[in-house]
């Protein structure tokens, strides 16, 4: 099992930080204080400048809940290439349905906006999703690489159960 540091980072400092202290990619964000927001492909280029430690870019437009208008996840399939001829590597996504599921139509489109050469992330719309191990599974079968999951909860140590089951179905299944 191979494991990846990656740190979120919102700045130039915070990522000069992150590559010294060892991080082997960077979550680029910005707005850390609203749990994250797309970040400025200005800021990408800065650290692609200094780095070509692997980046993947958050994509939320807003604050709040998962769940995407149409021309929300417009607005972010036209930012995914600007950010990839900024330098990113991958992105960080997730979409959910009004009942709770991933929503699969939205996350393809950003994949597909994204390009097959992307690395994909899940991101934390899978702790607030109505089933983690079945959204979990279905960002696998998408073909997502990475989760990023607290098990549905406030912190990890938190949500140890469930993350313990998202590990035994991935070694049972595979997947990211």
């Amino acid at each position: 099992m191979q494991f990846v540091l990656e740190v979120c980072v919102d700045s130039l400092a915070s990522a000069r930080a992150a590559v010294a202290g060892g991080a082997d990619r960077l979550e680029l964000c910005s707005a850390l204080s609203v749990g994250g927001l797309t970040p400025y492909a200005a800021l990408l280029a800065q650290i692609r400048a200094e780095s070509d430690i692997p980046v993947r870019c958050l994509m939320r437009p807003r604050p709040g809940d998962f769940l995407y208008t149409p021309e929300e996840i417009d607005l972010m399939c036209a930012q995914i290439p600007v950010l990839r001829r900024a330098g990113a590597d991958g992105f960080v996504v997730g979409a959910l349905t009004a009942d709770g599921r991933l929503d699969t139509d939205a996350t393809h489109r950003l994949m597909e906006a994204a390009g097959p050469d992307a690395g994909i992330t899940l991101h934390r719309a899978i702790d607030v999703s109505r089933d983690p191990l079945e959204t979990y599974r279905t960002a696998a079968a998408l073909g997502m690489d990475t989760v990023l999951t607290s098990g549905a909860a406030a912190s990890c140590r938190d949500g140890r159960t469930v993350l313990a089951s998202l590990l035994a179905d991935r070694d049972r299944l595979g997947g990211p």
